[in-house]
């Protein structure tokens, strides 16, 4: 059994306006991927930092590969999906 947890920091090109803004976005992020990919993610860090957040993943599989390329399918739908730009990803995988 291999679990892999990932932090993507992201930058909001959407400009929110205010904290509540910005909350919706992610919210949206966060809905949005789950319903895709059925993983585990919430905001971990940058809470109160307008433009930027960081999102935290986990997944559990038997297959190492399978959470390799899930991860990059994750990075590619962020990307091309919403008005972001990452920034940084730290992946971590245990077996």
């Amino acid at each position: 059994m291999f679990v892999l947890t990932a932090k993507i920091t992201l930058f909001l090109n959407d400009h929110p306006q205010n904290l509540k803004q910005k909350r919706s976005i992610i919210s949206s992020i966060k809905q949005k991927v789950f319903s895709k990919f059925k993983v585990s993610i919430a905001e971990v860090e940058n809470n109160e930092k307008l433009h930027l957040t960081t999102l935290g993943i986990a997944m559990v599989s038997n297959d190492k590969v399978f959470l390799d390329k899930t991860i990059n399918k994750i990075e590619d739908f962020l990307v091309n999906t919403f008005h972001i730009s990452i920034i940084e990803t730290s992946v971590n995988i245990l077996a």
